[in-house]
């Protein structure tokens, strides 16, 4: 079939989370370590194109909000 099953986008977008969070220096383990947890409470993607493999794509990852919850 060659084209990228929809339910892969979401791994591909934690995988680039878990990238991000090692480049600014917070990977998972360490994160753990300072009893630090980050948990997806929400994922929202609009599929705008297709893609096949072997495609590169991009992903952006940002920040867009910190709040502390007890």
């Amino acid at each position: 079939m060659q084209i990228t099953n929809h339910t892969n986008y979401i791994r591909f977008m934690e995988e680039a989370r878990s990238d991000y969070l090692e480049q600014i220096g917070w990977p998972y383990d360490k994160l753990e370590e300072a009893e630090v947890i980050s948990p997806v409470v929400n994922v929202n993607c609009k599929y705008k194109k297709t893609t096949s493999y072997p495609d590169l794509i991009k992903i952006t990852t940002t920040i867009s909000k910190i709040s502390r919850v007890n």
